[in-house]
């Protein structure tokens, strides 16, 4: 674990007392169809492992219960993992995404839900291959945000954000941690010349919900 790894936990706030229950609750899940897809890409239609690093709570991870023979959750924040093990029927381990602890070519898939804006591009991206079977599929997906919901919420929500980069600047406050821009997750996939084949998939899914 690289001293730059463990600061990222230490200032992402996310071991703060309660956060990882609310975590759980709200985070959104991801849907059915993308894992379908995962499974065609990987040509299986069973994966024997599927592998999620940094997993969090376990939403992601436990989303392959029942497709997957064999499914494991890599997180190195212990909070999030306390929440994540009440659910049985899936392994976690307390690690970093760069040093998953298994043997190589074993996974059918590897996955990062959500989280590989945290996540030290160059050895992440060497272990999800290392781990990979011939074929295997690497996948690091997110939600599209805002998700569309009301045009009066849309505004406000951009005001608000607006006026809080405005804050920020003018008061010199940095970012809590840093992070990778999501926006340029692929074309480091493509630069790290670890996978033979790159693109992006655009999926739609409903969430319900309520404020």
């Amino acid at each position: 674990m690289s001293e730059f790894s463990r600061a990222l936990i230490d200032r992402s706030g996310y071991e703060r007392e309660g956060f990882a229950g609310g975590y759980d609750r709200f985070r959104p899940r991801p849907p059915r169809a993308l894992l379908d897809v995962l499974c065609r890409y990987a040509r299986v239609e069973r994966p024997r492992l599927v592998v999620d690093l940094g997993c969090g709570t376990g939403l992601s991870t436990r989303a392959w219960s029942g497709i997957a023979e064999r499914v494991a959750g890599i997180e190195p924040n212990s909070a999030m993992l306390a929440v994540a093990e009440q659910a049985p029927g899936v392994e976690y381990r307390e690690a970093f995404a760069q040093e998953t602890g298994f043997p190589n070519g074993v996974a059918d898939v590897v996955t990062a839900s959500q989280s590989l804006h945290w996540m030290e591009p160059a050895p992440t991206f060497a272990e999800a291959a290392r781990i990979l079977r011939p074929g295997g599929v690497f996948a690091a997906y997110d939600y599209d945000w805002r998700p569309a919901v009301d045009p009066e919420l849309d505004q406000a929500l951009e005001a608000y954000q607006a006026r809080r980069t405005e804050m920020r600047a003018r008061r010199g406050i940095q970012q809590g941690a840093d992070r990778w821009p999501k926006h340029e997750h692929l074309e480091r996939m493509r630069a790290s010349g670890r996978f033979r084949f790159c693109r992006e998939v655009v999926l739609h899914s409903v969430e319900e919900g309520n404020a």
